[in-house]
């Protein structure tokens, strides 16, 4: 107990000094003293709590990895800080890459579905069953179709909006696309037959 208050005084280059020099247990005290802040910080861009300390963890954990590079002549939370919103800026770049290359890739499938039907009366006959299947819809089921497919948002981001979880909107998502596509189907055998 007695070096864990000794560690509670010291300045950060001090702790530094002695992280650098092999202490490992100097590192538990910059834990100690600049989780709640730094957790509060991300609270502010992520909303579940399960985010907010993964991202913690990984903050302290580059900050350990990164220590080196780290100037003890300024104060340890800014620099802690940084490292923290860089590692929000990959994430974010992450999905937004993610997100064009599966838009990239629905509209090389459509570009392929429209080269085989030349005359475009099959995709014209599909949009059409879509459209009367989409007003056949719930309002809420709607919404979510057009969340998802329209402004292409990410499970999580769903979630966030309908207060749900990512595994319960993957199930109800599967159902949807399930109920639309034999919807779209006895559309399409009702349009032929007639």
């Amino acid at each position: 107990m007695e070096a864990a208050e000794s560690l509670a005084n010291l300045s950060d280059a001090d702790l530094t000094a002695r992280i650098r020099g092999g202490e490992q247990a100097a590192y538990a005290e910059f834990v100690r003293r600049y989780q709640d802040r730094l957790r509060a910080a991300l609270s502010f861009y992520y909303s579940s709590q399960a985010e907010v300390e993964e991202h913690l963890q990984e903050a302290f954990v580059q900050a350990y990895v990164q220590l080196a590079s780290y100037d003890a002549t300024i104060p340890f939370y800014p620099w802690l800080k940084g490292i923290a919103l860089n590692g929000l800026k990959m994430e974010l770049r992450r999905l937004q890459t993610a997100r064009r290359r599966s838009a990239d890739y629905l509209r090389y499938v459509r570009l392929a579905k429209l080269e085989k039907d030349p005359e475009g009366t099959e995709a014209e006959e599909r949009a059409a069953a879509l459209h009367r299947c989409l007003e056949k819809l719930p309002e809420e089921e709607a919404a979510l179709i057009q969340a998802k497919y329209s402004e292409c948002l990410t499970l999580q981001e769903l979630a966030e909006r309908t207060q749900s979880t990512t595994g319960a909107l993957k199930v109800r998502l599967l159902r949807l696309r399930h109920a639309l596509r034999t919807c779209i189907l006895k559309q399409i055998a009702q349009a032929t037959r007639a």
